[in-house]
């Protein structure tokens, strides 16, 4: 994989949780709230929990029972969410910056539409975005290449190259390639070493290292 030597993107998509905010604990205590409330169909880790949306897994985890704990779990969540949220270390400055520069932002989440947008708004970071996809807004979500489609037909552009698809994990990284973007895996520099199995156009460890390739041209 080589790191250098890419056009700036015509736009950027990013995932939400653990790219722009430090969410990952709080999604997990959720999910762990849920199975204790709701009985599980088989036993599950915690730490397992992949970032599907809750229509594309709860239904291999509760069986018939699905619906009762995606209702459980969204209701754990919107009773604290917006006390926990947090930027990641640099997104807002982040943010600003891509603002400045002019290029089309946009925000596609497995996280329910109505809770994501319920943050961005509560960080005063709607102003950045063309447009914020989550969970339930398309007939299909991540790793589909729909929402894609979806958020980027009003900019007039198509899925390509020259559109990046920043995201933490390998549904991110399966989206950007099934809609043709360039995948960018944003992760922890000591835990992709520790694994590399999730591929990508491009690895960055940080909001602060994404800009310094998009801005302080290094790439």
């Amino acid at each position: 994989m080589n790191n250098t030597y890419y056009p700036k993107p015509e736009a950027i998509i990013f995932d939400w949780d653990g790219v722009l905010v430090e969410s990952l604990d709080f999604i997990k205590q959720a999910f762990q709230f849920t199975l204790e409330k709701i009985q599980p169909i088989q036993e599950i880790d915690v730490n397992s929990m992949p970032s599907l949306s809750l229509r594309n897994y709860f239904p291999s985890v509760f069986g018939d029972k699905a619906k009762k704990a995606e209702d459980v779990f969204y209701d754990y969540i919107a009773s604290q969410h917006l006390k926990v949220l947090a930027p990641t270390l640099g997104a807002g400055d982040l943010l600003r910056s891509l603002y400045d520069l002019q290029i089309p932002l946009c925000i596609i989440s497995n996280k329910k539409g109505e809770l994501l947008r319920k943050e961005v708004d509560y960080l005063s970071w709607t102003g950045y975005f063309r447009g914020i996809i989550g969970a339930g807004d398309c007939v299909k979500d991540k790793p589909s290449s729909v929402p894609v489609m979806h958020v980027l037909g009003p900019l007039g552009l198509a899925p390509s190259k020259s559109v990046w698809f920043i995201g933490d994990t390998s549904v991110d990284m399966e989206c950007a390639s099934q809609s043709g973007c360039f995948g960018v895996l944003m992760c922890e520099e000591k835990k992709y070493l520790n694994n590399k199995g999730i591929a990508s156009d491009m690895v960055v460890f940080s909001c602060k290292d994404l800009k310094g390739k998009l801005i302080n041209n290094k790439i």
